[in-house]
């Protein structure tokens, strides 16, 4: 694409997103650009991993179900509008977790992640409705 015909596109999936997602986007992408990249990181691993616990909003549930699973490409967003985010709400998934469930950042290379979930604190978190 030449000049400016990537914008129609881009616009016309904004508008087919979450708008909770798109808040969430948006404040990520400020707050990263004042953060060092192990900041960064951990800001994401906390967002991640709030979105897929529901704690603000079924969204990327309901995005999966209407793109991949039926396949109606009609997903039903709750909230429907961008005005209908709060402030409140989004500050939710962005809270600092118990610092023992934060994201572990090595300071150096001898120290790695053994890869196995079960050794982290994280199986013993329960689900929120």
């Amino acid at each position: 694409m030449k000049g400016n015909e990537w914008i129609g596109p881009v616009l016309k999936g904004l508008k087919r997103s979450s708008p909770t997602g798109l808040k969430i986007t948006l404040r990520s992408v400020r707050e990263g650009r004042n953060q060092t990249l192990p900041e960064c990181l951990k800001r994401e691993f906390r967002v991640t991993v709030n979105i897929l616990r529901g704690k603000i909003s079924g969204d990327v549930y309901e995005g999966i179900r209407s793109l991949t699973i039926d396949k109606d490409n009609s997903p039903k967003w709750d909230p429907a509008t961008l005005d209908k985010v709060t402030r409140e709400k989004v500050d939710l998934v962005f809270q600092p977790f118990k610092e023992e469930l934060e994201l572990q950042i090595p300071a150096n290379e001898e120290c790695r992640w053994d890869g196995k979930y079960e050794n982290t604190a994280y199986p013993s978190l329960k689900a929120t409705a």
